[in-house]
Formats: C-alpha cells, structure tokens, sequence
C-alpha cells in the first residue's frame, strides 16, 4: 500500500469508529494522526476498543488488519478485540 492510499486510509478511521469511541479518546487518534504518528493512532483506537469493550463488524477488523500488516505493527491486539460475526441483514 502506498503512502497516499495510507493516510487516506487512516484519516478515516476516527470517522469509522466515531460511535464507539469518548471524545477524549478521538482527540488523542486525530492528535497522533495530525502530528504523523500513525501507528500510535493505531495502538491507541486498539486499546480504547479493548477497553471500552466495544464489538466490532468484521469489517472494521479487517481494516484495522490491513492497516496494521501494511505499517508492521504487532498485530496480537487485534485478537482481543470483540467481533460482530452475525450475518448483515
């Protein structure tokens, strides 16, 4: 993945888990972002979906799983994120 396809690509995803996320928790993800720190954005929308306990769509997952093979980040996190596997309707 290119460096443009990248950032369009995590600029979006405080937008994409908006709903599930406090205010102070999106500060921090567009405040790493901002400031180019992408994988911090990562780690830190991981972790405040773990903690917050928060289920995901897999479709959700398999952008954080993209992201994160693309940029070499540990990806270990992502299995203790909770999953919405149920078929869409």
């Amino acid at each position: 993945m290119d460096a443009h396809k990248m950032a369009q690509r995590v600029n979006a995803l405080p937008g994409q888990f908006e709903s599930q996320l406090t205010p102070t928790q999106l500060n921090a993800i567009r405040s790493a972002i901002d400031g180019g720190a992408w994988d911090e954005a990562i780690d830190i929308l991981i972790a405040s979906l773990r903690n917050n306990e928060s289920t995901i769509t897999a479709a959700q997952r398999t952008e954080l799983e993209t992201l994160v093979e693309a940029m070499r980040i540990p990806s270990y996190t992502l299995g203790q994120l909770r999953i919405d596997d149920s078929p869409s309707r």
